[in-house]
């Protein structure tokens, strides 16, 4: 994204000298990867991205360039921080106690609501892609009452509407999309997050 930011640019929106972001979205964003209970440092010069064992090799073939990925946290390095914003909103209490356990000589600070602050510019490029989604999705939505037959089940019309989207331009699915044929007395509580064998009656 052209709106993504440099991590000098972060760092002073923050007024921080380093940044520890733990929440998966903003990590996705500024990093390029697709990783959960990662943890990325902001420093002056770099983005550091703590991806574990398991995921380091992949991680770096997805990252951004400017984004450096190690195994697990550097304790040493942190020894060289004297102040490191964090989300308070993302992180536990226990999390947190572990942080100031392990690192001792490290003061944290909350620093929340910086990464969606630059998230929530769209770049000319984005917004056209946007629209883009939005008139694919009008045009599902549109579909969708064409399709709904006696016995056609969940998982049909979930495939239906997920073929149409590909064929209409889109390149993937957000996520696979949830259809819930629930009979009126049952009320939408019933809903289950994946689409069924259930037929529509």
């Amino acid at each position: 994204s052209s709106m993504r930011p440099t991590p000098k640019e972060l760092l002073l929106a923050a007024k921080a000298n380093a940044l520890l972001i733990s929440n998966d979205s903003n990590i996705r964003y500024l990093t390029g990867c697709h990783l959960e209970g990662a943890l990325l440092l902001v420093l002056p010069k770099q983005y550091l991205l703590f991806a574990g064992s398991l995921y380091a090799e992949a991680a770096s073939h997805e990252a951004y360039d400017d984004v450096k990925v190690v195994t697990d946290v550097d304790t040493a390095l942190f020894e060289k921080i004297k102040e490191c914003g964090y989300e308070s909103n993302d992180v536990t209490i226990r999390r947190m106690q572990n942080w100031k356990k392990k690192f001792k000589s490290t003061k944290f600070v909350q620093k929340d609501g910086y990464v969606e602050q630059f998230r929530r510019q769209k770049s000319d490029d984005e917004l056209k892609v946007m629209k883009r989604a939005h008139r694919i999705t009008q045009e599902l939505l549109r579909r969708v009452p064409a399709a709904l037959r006696v016995g056609i089940t969940e998982a049909q019309l979930a495939w239906k509407i997920e073929t149409w989207a590909r064929e209409l331009g889109a390149e993937k699915m957000s996520f696979p999309p949830i259809v819930a044929i629930i009979p009126l007395m049952e009320g939408s509580a019933k809903a289950a997050l994946m689409s069924s064998a259930r037929a529509l009656r």
